[in-house]
């Protein structure tokens, strides 16, 4: 069935000592039945934490970019892990502990491979996104809600308007739809 040839490399992921195999097969794209993925949750990492720093560190070693619901690596890889975990992000004191379902690390993998490999933002992979606060629904359909004056509309736009003596107002451009 074609060519059995091997390159194993491994990657520190960042620093954070969680090793990862990533196998390349010559043209046959046929993997050993005890290789792992690199995308595939490795088994030292066991709860909802670790899986967060690990995934954190998968996608440091990609040059990502930030700025779509997220503006960091490890605020990107919590969105994906909670996701994937179907867990509430309110109750992320409570959920940090708990062992990560296997199914939950399978969901993981598929979204972290879709976020590297495909470039999507986290947003449109989970569906949602928070701005000023307020979680929403997002998908590729719509510009991920983002702006570097989130302080200032949480605020009502004070001390620079006063919103009581405002007629209209125009959202234009905006891109939600």
């Amino acid at each position: 069935k074609g060519s059995r040839e091997v390159d194993i490399v491994t990657l520190s992921h960042a620093g954070r000592g969680l090793p990862c195999k990533i196998l390349r097969m010559a043209a046959t794209g046929i993997l050993p039945s005890d290789a792992m993925s690199p995308w595939q949750v490795p088994p030292g990492v066991r709860t909802v934490e670790q899986a967060i720093h690990w995934a954190a560190g998968v996608l440091d070693g990609h040059a990502l970019s930030y700025g779509h619901g997220t503006d960091n690596s490890f605020d990107d890889a919590a969105a994906l892990v909670f996701h994937a975990g179907a867990y509430d992000h309110a109750e992320a004191a409570v959920v940090y502990p708990r062992v990560l379902p296997k199914a939950a690390a399978d969901r993981l993998a598929t979204l972290l491979e879709r976020r590297v490999v495909d470039r999507l933002p986290s947003a449109y992979l989970t569906g949602r996104t928070w701005f000023a606060g307020l979680e929403m629904r997002c998908g590729p359909g719509v510009l991920v809600p983002r702006s570097p004056l989130a302080e200032l509309i949480v605020q009502g736009f004070r001390p620079f308007l006063r919103p009581e003596r405002l007629r209209r107002i125009v959202d234009v451009g905006t891109g939600s739809g």
